[in-house]
């Protein structure tokens, strides 16, 4: 793991984080609401994408010094974001898909593990430069 780049690491983490909180929420789905850990999937992917999209963009901006490139991969990140919550809510709400039923709320859900990957891992990169 540490000769992996800083976006491997966190794609990796993040994607292990949302994994692991999908498969926490497969209890829903015995109690009749596989909705939610439809919806936590969903995000968790999207998660895992913006993430990448963070530090791919952040890369780019610093390679270019160009203002528009970091704001083509802010809006990026946005639409995904919008994305994934439009697209379950759609479903949920307008088609009436049954097996939806409380995606839109997953999906939020499948958001955060995501941010706290990027506190820890950035903490800790923190941390190891103080300490050279």
């Amino acid at each position: 793991m540490k000769n992996l780049s800083t976006v491997s690491k966190l794609v990796i983490y993040s994607s292990v984080a949302g994994v692991a909180i999908t498969l926490i929420s497969l209890f829903t789905v015995f109690m009749g609401y596989p909705g939610w850990t439809i919806g936590i999937a969903i995000g968790s992917v999207i998660d895992t994408a913006v993430v990448a999209l963070l530090y791919v963009g952040g890369d780019r901006t610093i390679q270019s010094r160009k203002i528009g490139v970091t704001i083509a991969f802010y809006i990026l990140r946005i639409i995904l974001l919008t994305a994934g919550l439009l697209v379950p809510a759609l479903l949920e709400y307008k088609v009436n898909i049954e097996i939806m039923k409380y995606s839109t709320f997953g999906a939020a859900i499948g958001y955060i593990p995501g941010v706290f990957v990027v506190i820890m891992v950035l903490t800790k990169m923190k941390n190891e430069d103080y300490n050279k």
